[in-house]
């Protein structure tokens, strides 16, 4: 009764505290009974004002007075520098405090900034290699794709539950597989995405026969590097389940000849609209350049900021997705065996359109992408896939994968994972000098370079899932010359029980570009392709 009562009042769409005004209850159990219903999904908190717009929270202040401080300190703190912004950065944290928003800085504050006009024009001709290759390693990608075993099982419990009565309510769907759905759950991308025993066993358990079969293709491709010739002809023989890759937006750098990928997300306009929605506060015309993604079938994007800047930005894609999703959709299989949302009729393919962590989702909106949609993140420096043992060889437990190039792109830098229990550690009483010592015989003993970048992940007992909020996993630099970043390194892997992912460092920072005052600057390009080749 208490949620049906709460559900029929939020169809009138009352602010949170009128709707615990209205509840039967002291006002203390009710505000507590609606925070559960939120943190749940079931209950949503919607702005009525645009929050994408270039100050929400001068709306917010303009209703909420003590955010006030809050916002006067956020912008005193973003034009401040050096020790001025130290200071000022202990008072925004108390202010933010009292507002009650807790946490670091750093995780509660993004910064952005953005550089109007036409500062350099891409020469097309002279990249035109380079992306072609390029284009041939994303579409590669789709085998390695972390949500196709997600999908396979997705699909073969479809088929089997709902068979000749499918398309059904996707509040239907979603309600048996999240009861009955247990493949489903084991193949679920937060797990397959972080297994660390490499996905070999994992996939070649499943009762899916597609799912078996991946095994079998993955290892195809993998025989195939780096043969131009050899992966097109692995790529033209794929069966229909193995949905080629759409749009991608590939983060990489230049080195020389040569394009180092860094990652690879799901393009759809997702880095540029960001930049848009910054550019157009500050001249008429800020990038005129359209998304980029195939013609069919309609892929839709999600408004909600989620209540994070990261989210903000103009729309890229003409059709949208409401979230909660509306009571039309209904699932069923597409024409290639994985699983299709219908929404009155077409198929739609829903994509996350902004920039936050796809596993900070709410849990159906991360299904509708992942299930239905397109995978928000293809390729990740840090993602074991990348790294199985198969892909290269070693000794004793630090395995090599050398470097992974296809026609002038560098798909993965060289590469060693050393297993758990095989890093240096510091003995008792041992000295800085002593340690450095150690550890430089270590690297050079196993043929890691001096500078190199380094994730740690944590293994054993620990579900693979959580991996997914774990910062030690991202890429730290490290100099063997720098004490400050070798004593960082040694905190970061105190973990026995962690492996470690090292990488070459490439470009090397004495190549990096020179700004208009001569100061060299670490330069990333945000390269957007159609890899299915039906648009230009």
């Amino acid at each position: 009764p208490p949620l049906r009562h709460c559900l029929r009042a939020a169809a009138a769409r009352p602010t949170l505290a009128a709707l615990a005004a209205g509840l039967p209850a002291p006002p203390e159990r009710a505000a507590g009974y609606l925070r559960s219903l939120v943190a749940s999904g079931l209950l949503l908190l919607q702005p009525d004002f645009d929050d994408h717009g270039i100050d929400p929270l001068r709306q917010l202040a303009e209703r909420v007075p003590e955010l006030v401080p809050v916002r006067e300190g956020l912008h005193t703190y973003g034009s401040a520098k050096g020790a001025d912004r130290v200071v000022l950065g202990a008072a925004l944290h108390e202010r933010l405090r009292d507002a009650g928003i807790t946490g670091k800085l750093r995780d509660v504050v993004t910064e952005q900034s953005v550089i109007p006009g036409v500062v350099v024009e891409a020469g097309l001709p002279s990249w035109q290699d380079a992306l072609d290759d390029l284009a041939l390693a994303c579409r590669l990608l789709a085998v390695f794709d972390h949500t196709l075993p997600f999908k396979l099982a997705v699909a073969a419990f479809i088929r089997e539950r709902f068979g000749a009565q499918a398309p059904v309510p996707f509040d239907r769907f979603y309600a048996e597989l999240v009861r009955d759905g247990h493949e489903a759950r084991r193949l679920h991308p937060a797990a397959v995405a972080f297994d660390m025993t490499g996905l070999t066993a994992t996939l070649a358990a499943s009762p899916v026969a597609e799912v078996r079969h991946l095994v079998d293709l993955v290892a195809e491709v993998r025989r195939a590097l780096p043969d131009r010739q050899r992966i097109e002809q692995v790529l033209d023989a794929l069966p229909a389940w193995v949905r080629p890759v759409g749009s991608v937006a590939v983060y990489a750098q230049r080195d020389g000849e040569e394009l180092i990928v860094n990652a690879v997300n799901s393009g759809f306009g997702r880095a540029r609209s960001q930049v848009r929605r910054l550019l157009h506060h500050v001249e008429a015309d800020p990038l005129p350049v359209d998304a980029v993604y195939p013609c069919a079938p309609v892929y839709a994007e999600f408004t909600q900021t989620l209540a994070t800047s990261l989210n903000q930005r103009e729309a890229a894609l003409p059709d949208r997705l409401d979230y909660p999703p509306p009571a039309r959709l209904t699932v069923g299989l597409d024409g290639d065996g994985l699983p299709a949302l219908f929404d009155g009729g077409p198929v739609v393919r829903p994509v996350h359109g902004g920039l936050s962590y796809e596993r900070q989702l709410p849990p159906v909106m991360a299904l509708l992408i992942e299930a239905f949609g397109e995978n928000p993140l293809l390729l990740r420096p840090d993602q074991p896939l990348q790294h199985d043992a198969s892909a290269g060889s070693g000794q004793g437990r630090v395995l090599h994968a050398p470097r992974l190039s296809i026609g002038q792109v560098v798909l993965r830098r060289a590469t060693w994972v050393a297993q758990p229990g095989t890093l240096p550690r510091r003995a008792a009483g041992q000295s800085d000098a002593d340690f450095l010592l150690t550890l430089t015989t270590w690297l050079t003993g196993h043929g890691l370079p001096p500078r190199f970048f380094v994730s740690v992940l944590r293994t054993g007992t620990v579900p693979a899932g959580s991996f997914a909020g774990d910062r030690s996993r991202k890429p730290m630099y490290v100099d063997i010359g720098s004490p400050p970043l070798v004593l960082a390194f040694e905190r970061l892997a105190g973990d026995p029980a962690a492996a470690a992912v090292f990488q070459e460092v490439t470009p090397k920072p004495e190549t990096a570009l020179l700004d208009h005052q001569g100061v060299p600057r670490v330069t990333e390009y945000v390269i957007e392709l159609n890899c299915r080749g039906d648009q230009e």
